[in-house]
């Protein structure tokens, strides 16, 4: 019975850990790599693209508080 439960709360408590690793994207590269075609990216380019990614979503919404595109006068 003791072992029954041990093994329940070993199951539950990888299975929370998964869910947060997921949640908070830590799992993101491990992600990558078994999807990963031919030749996968090392996990600091892989970290690099996506901090890329994230700012230029980020700017990208930035320019749509304006009230005007790039090169326009806002007038």
């Amino acid at each position: 019975m003791l072992r029954i439960v041990f093994d329940l709360a070993w199951w539950l408590s990888d299975r929370v850990w998964r869910s947060v690793r997921t949640i908070s994207g830590d799992d993101a590269y491990d992600r990558y790599l078994s999807r990963a075609e031919v030749h996968p990216m090392s996990r600091r380019e892989f970290y690099d693209q996506r901090l890329h990614q994230k700012w230029d979503r980020l700017s990208a919404c930035g320019r749509c508080f304006s009230g005007h595109g790039p090169g326009e006068s806002g007038r």
